[in-house]
């Protein structure tokens, strides 16, 4: 909550309220950018043990 917090303000210049609102679109959207699935996971092992797929099939790891 502290570093949404942080960042919406320095580089949004928007008060996010992270802590008095738990359900905070930032706080969200931020969680649905990191939170790991198993579609992203396959993502980046092809990309990490198979680089050379990624010019035949190129995939995105921005989200879903």
């Amino acid at each position: 909550m502290f570093t949404t917090e942080n960042v919406t303000r320095i580089a949004f210049s928007v008060d996010a309220d992270c802590f008095d609102d738990p359900k905070n679109e930032f706080r969200v959207m931020g969680r649905k950018i990191f939170d790991p699935t198993f579609l992203t996971g396959i993502k980046f092992m092809i990309i990490l043990f198979v680089p050379a797929i990624m010019k035949i099939f190129p995939v995105s790891l921005v989200l879903n």
